[in-house]
């Protein structure tokens, strides 16, 4: 019995340790391949099977989280990214409300912070983008300022829209984010955020797919962000069509016209309820009656 116990013990101890395990969320149009290395979570590479290209991180965050601690004096962001937390189990996903979808689930727990956070990958069987969500719980009240749900970075990232192109006026300057895609010009894929007030950047060559929440996050609760998304295209040259199929797929409603009217414009503080009645009834006339125009 001694004999077969101390036998275990010296297998138990020659059996070498899985340092790496890969994932993969695969369709017809594209896969997603992910890796745990030594607890750590990262995308290995992104198949683009319409171009036939392959991308390959130059360097991988996977996500990255800014927030700050209220009970803390100094108030100091702490930020956070996949080389701060462990993976402790993966398993496979369906998405409830998608049950078309099917992907991997990563349960990661923070390193020196009170944090738990779980990674979402799907991919549908007939979709040619896939999605990515975190689910973020705290063991004491945080304020999360800002999440990226994407952070890795690729040779030929994009940015095709940069927030210095936006006018905006007034003593607080301030530059909302729009949403606007990222591309890989090379391997012919789009990336953004399906949120409208997304801010998504390239910075030496890392793409930043997120937002700013800046709310608290109480104790013990969880916080799910919005999906991230990656596309592809079956040509480089056409990242816009592609971008354009995915918006038209994803739309609650056809495109339409639709006839809005700011009174700013026209009287901004010196607007009145006459002003803007005579104003609607003018455009009304315009472009429904004179034009033609239905919304």
């Amino acid at each position: 019995m001694k004999k077969n116990i101390i036998t275990l013990i010296i297998l138990l101890i020659t059996i070498p340790k899985i340092t790496a395990q890969t994932y993969k969320v695969e369709n017809k149009h594209l896969a997603r391949i992910l890796q745990v290395t030594e607890g750590r979570l990262s995308t290995l590479s992104i198949i683009n099977k319409q171009a036939k290209t392959v991308l390959r991180p130059t360097s991988c965050d996977e996500f990255s989280l800014r927030f700050s601690i209220p009970a803390q004096m100094n108030n100091t962001d702490h930020i956070l990214s996949a080389k701060d937390f462990t993976v402790i189990s993966a398993s496979p996903y369906v998405n409830p409300q998608r049950p078309e979808s099917k992907g991997y689930l990563f349960r990661l727990q923070g390193k020196e912070n009170d944090l738990s956070l779980t990674v979402c990958y799907e991919l549908a069987e007939d979709e040619s983008y896939c999605r990515k969500h975190l689910e973020l719980t705290s063991c004491r009240d945080i304020c999360l300022k800002r999440i990226d749900v994407e952070a890795i970075a690729f040779e030929d990232a994009y940015q095709n829209y940069t927030l210095k192109k936006i006018t905006a006026r007034g003593n607080a300057q301030w530059k909302p984010g729009l949403g606007q895609p990222l591309y890989t010009t090379q391997t012919g894929t789009f990336w953004g955020i399906e949120f409208p007030a997304a801010t998504n950047e390239v910075n030496n060559h890392q793409i930043n797919c997120g937002y700013l929440w800046g709310q608290t996050l109480s104790q013990g609760t969880p916080y799910i962000s919005y999906n991230s998304i990656i596309g592809v295209s079956d040509d480089p040259q056409f990242i816009d069509d592609a971008f354009y199929n995915y918006i038209n797929k994803i739309r609650k409603r056809p495109l339409r016209l639709q006839i809005q009217y700011n009174s700013w414009f026209d009287y901004s503080r010196n607007v009145s309820k006459e002003k803007f009645i005579h104003a609607v009834e003018k455009i009304n006339n315009e472009l429904v009656t004179q034009r033609g125009c239905q919304h």
